[in-house]
């Protein structure tokens, strides 16, 4: 008669770990293989302003922004200081030399509407002490610069990428908080470019006819 042998220590942990692995399903508990998520995601992005839209009184559009000299401003609070209205350029922290060049950019756009009557402003998300240094140390930053550590005003125009980093670019909002522009991306020219050509409407729509301004 044939001897039997009994199984090893070993076999019968493999037989155990197999029975394990074959009674376990993707909804068991302790399934470690990658599936696809099927349930809708929950989260939500709200999308940036468009041109034409009215800048709501709300939520990060109340942001405390800092000026360079510390002051505290909202975005609200600059339109109603301004004359027509404000003209923003969003630039990188830490990225000096870009940042003059884009303001120096900027600014010669404003200068060929200077019936445009906008005050300009730099934004980033430096601290007020940063941008007070850069801001006296170059004199092509010639124009107040808004620190937003938080990103909160910039995320809500559209100018925080998903990496959590400023994206550079320039937006305009009439007196009346009507967004005339949003332009990212692109070159500094690019840019500028197009705030060129948004300042040389404003003017033209300035113009008296019959005695009537015409509105933005």
């Amino acid at each position: 008669m044939a001897r039997v042998s009994a199984p090893t220590r070993n076999n019968r942990r493999q037989a155990m770990s197999k029975a394990k692995i074959k009674g376990r399903t993707r909804s068991s508990p302790r399934f470690s293989g990658t599936t696809l998520n099927t349930q809708p995601s929950t989260s939500t992005v709200t999308p940036p302003l468009m041109v034409g839209d009215k800048v709501p009184n709300t939520g990060a559009f109340l942001v405390k922004l800092r000026l360079q000299d510390g002051i505290s401003k909202t975005l609200m609070g600059l339109l109603d200081e301004s004359e027509d209205g404000i003209l923003v350029w969003t630039f990188k922290p830490r990225a000096e030399d870009e940042a003059c060049d884009f303001a120096s950019e900027i600014i010669n756009s404003s200068y060929g509407a200077p019936g445009a009557n906008m005050s300009i402003y730099g934004l980033t998300t430096s601290s007020a002490a940063t941008n007070a240094s850069l801001h006296d140390r170059r004199d092509e930053i010639d124009c107040d610069l808004l620190s937003d550590p938080g990103g909160k005003l910039l995320r809500a125009m559209g100018y925080i990428d998903a990496k959590g980093r400023v994206k550079r670019g320039a937006f305009v909002i009439s007196k009346d908080g009507t967004l005339l522009l949003r332009r990212t991306g692109g070159t500094m020219i690019h840019i500028a470019d197009g705030v060129y050509r948004i300042l040389k409407t404003v003017v033209r729509a300035k113009i008296k006819v019959g005695g009537v301004k015409i509105p933005y």
